[in-house]
Formats: C-alpha cells, structure tokens, sequence
C-alpha cells in the first residue's frame, strides 16, 4: 500500500504543514491506522512532501507484484474495501472525479513515486459513492462522530465494566463502552453511550465529576480533569489533559486544555496548550455562514457552515482569558498572549500581542518545545527540528 497525497493538502493547513494527510486523526485512528486495519496484511509505503521527508520518509520494500496507491485524504469504509480487494491492475477507483485508488505492478509503480504529486493519468477510474473524500479541513470536526462509530466497530474492543472500577460512576448503555487496560475512572464520572459508542484507550484517567456523551474517543494515557464536559463527537488523542466544555473537537494528542473554558467546532495540532479560562467562538452572532482565510493566499473566502471555532497547528499556545472568534486560523509554533480578540489569521511563528503580531523567533520557540516534548518523555529529533525549520523560513 502506498499512501499519496495530492495538492489540495494544501486545504489542510496548518495542520498538514507538520504531518501528511495520513497521520491526520478522524475518530478514534489516524487515516493511515484505518487502512492498515483495514488492509491488515498489507505493507505500507507514503511518498512524502519535500518539507516533510526528514522527518517522515519510510522505506519502499524491493517486491514482485502489485501495489496499491491509495489517496491519503480518502477515508475508507467496509464497502469501498470490496471494491478495492477486486481492483485488476492497471485499473482505480476515483472520488468527485479525483482518484482515490489505483492498482498496478510495482515495476509501473517506480516512476509516480519520483512524482511529487502521481500522476495516474490514462488509467480508467471507476467512480465510487462510498468511503470519503475529506476536500476541506472543517470535514475533519464534521465527519468526526461518524469515523468515531465506524473506527468502533472496527477496533472490536466493546469491553464490560468488570474490567474497570465504575463502582461509584454511572454509566448508560454500558455495552457501548469500551475500556482499554488500567482506566482509571474516580468517583462520580458519567459515561453515557446512549448516542454513541465511548473509546477510552490504554492508560486514561477519567476525573470526578467529568461528563461525557458519546461518540467520545479519548487516546491512551490522557487525563480528562475534574469536572469537565465532553460533548459528542469528539476526539482527545493521547497524552492529552482535558478539562472544561468541549464539543465536536479534534485533538491530534500530546496537548493541553487542562482548564475552564469553551472549545467547539475546532481542530488543535500537538504540543499545544490551550490557556485558562481561553474561549472560541464556534458561531457568529448573525448565524450565517462563517468566513475563513485562505491560508496560502490570505484572502477571506465563505465557507457555507456556519459553526468552526479554531483551527490550531503544532506547538501553538494561548495565554489565560484569550479569545477566539469564529473560524481562527492559527499555524505553528505561535504565542497568543493579547488581551483582546486575536486575529484571524495567525501565521506560524507569530507572537500575538497588545503590541500587534511579532515574530516568534526560531530558536527560543525550539527551546519551549525541546522543553514541553521532554515533559512527555519525547526527545525531538534532528530531523523533525530541521522540519520546523522549514516552516519557519517559509512563514
């Protein structure tokens, strides 16, 4: 299996400038993490983005025989898996009209993967209605519930409560409620799956007083704090802390938001730490749809939804009391420190302040993140420092 990207991952910034489309989690996995399950006797090789190839680069195994080019932003399901296991070579599978799967020899193979985008030109695509092709970044928050359901399903970890200490916690619908080993679940918690399966993974504490509404996915060896709401479809990847209201939430895992305080509609990268009593606003005031800003070109452009709070990439932090509006585009490695609203738009390497946005320079923002990694027993690497060191050059 080769995982490739195409250039509409450049809709998924700024989370996509620190990882490829394929370590982006949607539910309880990572895309790549489905399709392995999904594939389970298949080997896996990405092709990787220039910027991303220090860090990310794995190894293409010399073999004999076909090889299967699967879209890093499609999402598989038990339907789409059909069609692509009767796949003949030479032959795919597209999506709105960009393809999703390709079969061919791995001799045919060598020249795409020196492409830095495939290009599968004259090979007949079969149009498929099933699985999905994530095209925008607010996808990720959208279909969130649904992938936490079929990831359920998939993972086959329904376990009893036997295995867990619920003794002085309630849970509803309990058979929808899966405990990983050495939960640790205190007095007073309540887990209701009466909507939607719960995903607690190795490791994780859940603290008194905390609510939580299903479907929920929360990753191994995270903390989810005393009191805490945690709202439907919603996803806390490991090595989190989690407290306060949360709601229709994706976060990558090893972050902070260990505080009150709102959190909706928003997608939060690693190593971030989400200040006390910080809020973003997932709906304008008007109720109509919110505008975002391009990214790549800076201009603001109409999204047609009208709930998306914030969009945050890799080691970025707010200070206490911060505030959000509707539809915040924050890259990496920024400091939001101002005491008013902060701005839309947030290149990386930015430090937010009364005083408007400076730059974060490079190597004190490596010197927080060496010391925030360590904290989680994470050493960063040459390669993933020389990878910051891109974006940052590149701000």
């Amino acid at each position: 299996m080769i995982l490739f990207e195409d250039e509409d991952h450049k809709h998924f910034y700024p989370l996509a400038l620190t990882r490829p489309m394929d370590e982006q989690r949607i539910g309880v996995l990572t895309i790549r993490e489905k399709w392995l399950h999904y594939l389970q006797e298949a080997k896996y090789f990405r092709t990787v983005r220039k910027d991303l190839e220090p860090f990310y680069n794995t190894p293409l195994d010399k073999q004999e025989g076909d090889e299967l080019w699967i879209n890093s932003r499609f999402l598989p399901d038990e339907e789409v898996i059909k069609k692509i296991l009767t796949l003949k070579r030479g032959t795919g599978l597209s999506s709105s009209g960009i393809p999703v799967a390709v079969r061919m020899s791995s001799q045919e193979s060598r020249h795409l993967i020196k492409q830095e985008y495939p290009d599968f030109q004259g090979i007949p695509l079969e149009p498929v209605s099933s699985g999905f092709l994530l095209t925008r970044v607010w996808e990720l928050f959208e279909r969130n519930g649904i992938e936490i359901r079929k990831d359920y399903e998939l993972l086959g970890r329904t376990q009893t409560s036997n295995e867990t200490n619920t003794e002085h916690s309630i849970l509803v619908n309990p058979g929808n409620i899966s405990f990983g080993e050495n939960v640790k679940i205190d007095a007073g918690v309540i887990l209701d799956a009466s909507e939607g399966p719960i995903y607690i993974g190795s490791g994780v504490q859940i603290m008194s007083g905390s609510v939580i509404k299903g479907p929920v996915s929360i990753g191994e060896e995270s903390i989810i704090k005393m009191g805490a709401k945690i709202y439907p479809d919603t996803t806390i990847g490991p090595v989190c802390k989690v407290g306060g209201e949360v709601k229709c939430v994706i976060i990558q895992g090893f972050s902070n938001k260990a505080h009150d305080g709102f959190l909706g509609n928003s997608l939060i990268g690693e190593w971030c730490n989400i200040g006390a009593d910080t809020n973003s606003s997932n709906l304008k005031n008007n109720y109509k749809s919110i505008y975002m800003t391009n990214w790549m070109t800076g201009e603001p452009y109409e999204t047609g939804i009208k709930t998306c709070g914030t969009i945050m990439g890799d080691h970025s932090k707010t200070s206490i009391n911060s505030m959000l509006g509707t539809g915040t585009i924050c890259g990496v490695a920024c400091n939001l420190l101002g005491s008013g609203f902060n701005p839309k738009l947030i290149p990386s390497f930015s430090w937010v302040g009364d005083d408007g946005v400076l730059v974060h320079e490079f190597d004190k923002a490596m010197e927080t993140a060496v010391r925030v990694m360590a904290r989680r027993n994470v050493k960063m690497s040459d390669a993933y420092r020389q990878m910051m060191q891109t974006i940052y050059e590149n701000r």
